[in-house]
Parts: C-alpha cells; structure tokens; sequence
C-alpha cells in the first residue's frame, strides 16, 4: 500500500499507520479480523470523501470531470486482502481478450494485438471489415450491485466471500469536497469506488458477460467477424476501453446493437455514442452501419490506451502528443527553483517515463526521438523556461552510467532497443510462433512495422545467447543454439525433423530417466536407415536369403555405395543438386572417396545436409515404387529440393570443382 497515498475522512492516510504500527498495530489487526468474522463494517470506516478531477482544461460541465474516492485506510486494508485473494484466481475466470489486472499479459500485449488487427482494415479483397472503439458512459459509476452478486454466484464464489464484497460496496456513505471542504452525507445506489483496490477486479468480472454475450451472438450467426478464417478474435479489452471487430454488415449492426442493449439492462453500462467510433475497409458502406448503430465514423489513427492506433507505419506527426505533453510537464515547473541535480531526477523519473510507455509499444521514428532529446538537454541545462545555453557535456556522456562519468539517464535509442529485445525473448521462449521458430522466420511482406523490428532484435541478440539447457523445458532440440551458434537444422538441413522427434519438441519432453526416449511412432532417424542398410549387406555376405536388390532401379544390390552414388536415382539427385552450385562432375568411385571429395568442397554442416537431402529425396520415392507404381516414384524423385539446396548450401561451397 502506498504510504503517501491521499487520507480519508479519518485524515490517517498509510505512512501514519506503518510508522505507529507499535502503537496502533494490535487495534487495526483485531479490526480487520472483525470484519473477516462478522463480515460487518463500522460505518465510521467506510466514508469516502469524493473529489472531482478534470478530465480536460477548462472542463465545464459534470461529464467533464471525473469523481475519484478518497478511502480511510483500514478500509483499503480490508480490500487489499481481498483484491490479493481474487487477484490470484482471475487468470481462470476471465478470457483472453481482456489483458487488464491479469498476471500474465500486459497492456503492450493489448496495444501490439490492437495494431495487428486494425491492420487488416487495409487488406485488400472484397469483404467488408469494420473495427470499432466503445466508450461507456461512467462506466465504474454505473454498475448494478445485483449483477455483481450474480457474477459472483455464476463463478461460484462462496456465500461467505459474497457477504465481504457486498458489505465492502453497499454501506459506504460520501461527502463532497467542494474548495477542499467536505459537504453532504450521503449514499449511494450503485456503482463501484475507483481508487478502491478491490473496484478493478470486480470490473473485469461484470465485463466477462460482455464476453459471454459476444460470443453467443457469434454463434448464433447475429454477428459476423473479419472474413479471414484464421482471425476469431471479436474484440479487446482493458477495463472500460473496449474494442470490437467484425465484418460491418447490417446484420452485425443490428447484432450488435441488440448485445449493448441486453448488456445495458444487465450490468447497467451503456454505449455512450458521443464517443463511439467505427473505422472501416475502403469496401464498406459505412453509412448504414453507423445509422444502425447511432455512432459517428471515425478516422485513424485514434487514441487506444493512452497510445495511437494505426493501421499504418509510426510517424513524427502522429508522435506529436507525447512532444506536447513533455513540453507541458516542463512549463509546469516554470515556478519552481530547481538545481542541476533536481532537473537530471525529474527528467530520468518524470519525463523518460512518457517516452518509456510510448517505446513499450512502438520504435518512435528517429525524428521523434531527436526531439525529445533536444527537449531533455533544454531542461537540464537551461532549467524549465528552456532558454539557450551552453551544453557543457556530450548527451552520450550524460546517458552513460554514474560509475562511467555519466549522469545515468537512459538513451531513447538504447532503451528502444532494449524494449524491443525483451519481446523478441518473450517470444524466444515460449510457443508463440506456430510451427517454426522465432529464430528463423522471415517477416511477411504485410507484416507491421512493429513486428518486423521485434525480428530485428535478433541480429544483435543471438551472438550473445548462450542456452543453459538445465530440465530443457524451454530449450527447442533442432533450433537450439547447440554448435558454433547453430542449431542442428542449420547443420542437417530444414527437413532433419523428418527423421527425428517432433520439429517443436523440447529437450525435456524426449528424455526420460537420464535417457532419450524414441517412440515407436517416430519415423526412423538417419542413423537407424544407415545401420539398417549395412546389415541387410553384411547378411548377404553371411548367406542369409533375403532380397537386397534396389526396389528402385532393379539393377543392383543395395549397398552403402549404391544408395549414395550408384543408383540411377541417386545419380539423376547429386547431378542436379550440385548443378546448381556449379559442379560438373561428381566422382563416383565409391563412398569413401566421394566423401573425402565432399570434405574438400563444403563444410561440415552442407556436406552432412547434402547426404540427408539424397536420402530423403531417393526414399520420397521408394514407398511407391515397392508399391508398384515406379513411374510415379521417378516423378516424386524428379520433383526435388534443387532450388532449397541452392540457398542452402551455396555459402558453404568453397569454390572447387
């Protein structure tokens, strides 16, 4: 609990009681305790004192300002027990889409999923996409106390953890302050306290029946989402900011104007249509939808979560709010005498904090950042009125650490980096990206901007990873940076996993008792083949009666040698796969000298990718030849890797022919 957080009626705030605890400790333990018993509040500990605050200069009406509780302190004991408590199962109670007070998600997750969805606005095609940005109307201050209890129920809460909330958000009675000075008693008929620890959670949990709503009008067939199969996301949210996304029909007009109205007469939070925007495809006929649903049609990029929401890449003009409201905070402290050291604090507390939430989410364009540089220098050597004056250190100095010479503020461009390379790791270690791995993957062409940076992060990360493998629950078997920095797919080939465990397997999940494991459902593994094929030659030589001749050419035995260099099919391989590299000519004596000759001409890593590729591609065909169709296996051999093992080993070819 905050120890300098504003006090309630009782004027104790936290620091009060932390410092007195010798004194008061044993009185407020036994109050707390009397309530988790009797679950009944002392009236005296649940007055609030209600203070407006403006939500914008010069605000002039009521809607303009918004109403922020001042609880006592033992109140906001008892709920900070309880907001603990539920804090810690709401992961299991809440979706997906709502990323707010959840452990786990962030509100830079909510922010980059926004952006890529509302990407998908400028795709082209034929089908209508809209995406629209909900704002209830007093949304804390408007909730039905009974549709919390039944939320609650729903969840199956017990009785007795039902009986704490609603003794803690039926019985308080406010005053007004008005010029600092209380006024009124009075009470209150619905609605739940912001300032109060335990009002957030409780919201989230009503807006679960928003998600309940949404998707059952969904698969009623009453609201239609994005065209694009593979996008099954209705919508986002962040306590009261709410983000919806569907195919801007009349039919989802009407869906959704029906759900906001059985969601209004539940929960009692409504649409405000002042504030409400849609944005739309270039295809959509967007007069009908906003007439059906009674909102104005907005334009990107808009304000999503104190950042903005684009659907094109970051530029300097859309930055200019954040410009503005660092320049704002340094006019404000015009009358203030502050020294140098006072001016450095502010700016590596105050004013990097603006441009710290902003680099969450975005890499500012380098005009953006030059600037707030330019407005940081300003104010520390020429104090909050920014007037000219000599910059006696280098700006790279001053952001180096204290123990180099610096005065340790943070590099806009150092800390951007940093932000980015942290969602890169995020990434890194767990399984976000779907049968590949972040590693490798190439950003398609339509990616964001955003996206692409994350990938970017990889070219200065990876010479500094080093894998610990340790249980090996997060360390993958082939994109593991196992030799030299290379995973065992850089060294064998993309197609290894084809012979091995699973292409996402971990290291823990083949490996039982010290031992690795090999399922019988794995298909066999590179060395199983080879030893298999020397066994069937060795008996042969020992009189054992079995037919070794090629099932593919029908010409020979199926020796090591002939696998790999005799057969006709094998030949047809190694000819147009080394084609491609510029060889000519392929000795093809037998094994042994052709890989000595394959030790002379590549690495270690191509030259063992080459013999992989040559028996995949031979084997490709081998199934249907034994099968009896041998032309459709020559086909399938013909059909081969040619142009992936020219980008593959190209660079490891070392120019011999």
């Amino acid at each position: 609990m905050k120890s300098n957080s504003a006090p309630g009626p009782d004027g104790f705030n936290a620091f009060f009681f932390q410092h007195c605890w010798e004194i008061v400790g044993d009185d407020v333990v036994n109050a707390v305790k009397e309530f988790f018993t009797s679950g009944r509040l002392l009236k005296q500990f649940n007055h609030s004192f209600i203070c407006l605050v403006p939500k914008e200069p010069n605000a002039d009406s009521m809607d303009s300002f918004r109403p922020i509780s001042l609880c006592n302190t033992i109140y906001k004991l008892i709920t900070k027990i309880l907001a603990t408590r539920l804090q810690s199962v709401l992961p299991k109670l809440v979706s997906l889409n709502q990323t707010a007070f959840v452990q786990g998600p962030s509100i830079s997750h909510g922010i980059l999923l926004a952006h890529e969805l509302v990407r998908y606005l400028n795709h082209q095609g034929k089908s209508a996409r809209s995406a629209i940005k909900v704002d209830l109307r007093k949304a804390f201050d408007s909730i039905r106390w009974p549709f919390v209890y039944e939320v609650l129920y729903g969840m199956n809460f017990p009785n007795r953890w039902i009986s704490w909330i609603k003794g803690c958000i039926e019985t308080p009675k406010y005053s007004m302050l008005i010029n600092g000075s209380p006024n009124g008693f009075f009470g209150a008929q619905c609605g739940l306290r912001q300032e109060d620890p335990l009002s957030p959670l409780l919201f989230v949990l009503v807006m679960e029946a928003f998600t309940f709503l949404m998707d059952k009008a969904i698969t009623e067939g009453r609201i239609r989402l994005f065209v694009n199969p593979s996008i099954n996301i209705s919508h986002l949210q962040f306590t009261d900011d709410l983000l919806l996304f569907c195919d801007g029909s009349p039919l989802s007009a009407r869906g959704l104007k029906c759900l906001f109205a059985e969601f209004a007469i539940c929960t009692g939070l409504r649409l405000n249509p002042y504030k409400t925007q849609a944005f739309y495809s270039a295809h959509l006929d967007y007069y009908d939808f906003t007439d059906l649903l009674g909102i104005a049609a907005g334009s990107l990029p808009v304000r999503y979560l104190g950042l903005p929401l684009t659907n094109k890449p970051l530029k300097h003009v859309t930055c200019l709010p954040l410009l503005e409201k660092v320049r704002r905070r340094i006019e404000g402290w015009k009358g203030h005498l502050l020294s140098f050291a006072g001016r450095v604090e502010l700016a590596k507390t105050v004013l990097n904090s603006f441009q710290i939430f902003w680099s969450s989410a975005f890499l500012l364009p380098q005009k953006t950042s030059n600037f707030l540089e330019k407005l940081f220098r300003s104010f520390i050597w020429g104090g909050p009125s920014m007037k000219q004056s000599m910059h006696h250190i280098d700006w790279s100095t001053i952001c180096s650490p204290r123990r180099e010479g610096g005065l340790g503020l943070k590099s806009i461009k150092d800390w951007a980096k940093a932000t980015f390379g942290a969602k890169f790791w995020e990434l890194a270690v767990l399984k976000y990206i779907k049968g590949g791995s972040i590693w490798r993957i190439k950003p398609p062409t339509s990616s964001t901007k955003i996206w692409k940076e994350i990938l970017a992060a990889r070219d200065w990360i990876m010479p500094q990873v080093k894998f610990l493998i340790f249980s090996g629950q997060r360390v993958n078997i082939w994109n593991g940076r196992w030799i030299k920095g290379k995973g065992l797919t850089d060294w064998f080939g993309a197609d290894s996993y084809i012979f091995g465990p699973p292409k996402l397997a971990m290291v823990a999940q083949m490996i039982n008792n010290d031992q690795w494991l090999k399922p019988h459902r794995w298909p066999p593994s590179l060395s199983d083949v080879w030893e298999q094929i020397k066994e069937e030659e060795v008996g042969g030589h020992r009189g054992i009666v079995h037919d070794t001749t090629c099932k593919l050419c029908n010409r020979e035995a199926e020796t090591v040698d002939h696998l790999f260099l005799c057969c006709s099919y094998s030949a047809f391989i190694w000819l147009h796969m080394l084609k491609k590299l510029g060889v000519k000519r392929v000795p093809r004596s037998n094994l042994k000298d052709f890989l000595k000759w394959l030790k002379d001409c590549f690495s270690v890593g191509a030259r063992w990718s080459s013999c992989n590729q040559c028996l995949l591609l031979r084997y490709g065909g081998y199934g249907e030849c034994v099968m009896g169709d041998c032309g459709k296996a020559n086909q399938l051999t013909k059909s081969s890797y040619v142009d992936v093992s020219k980008r593959q080993y190209s660079s490891s070819f070392k120019g011999k022919r």
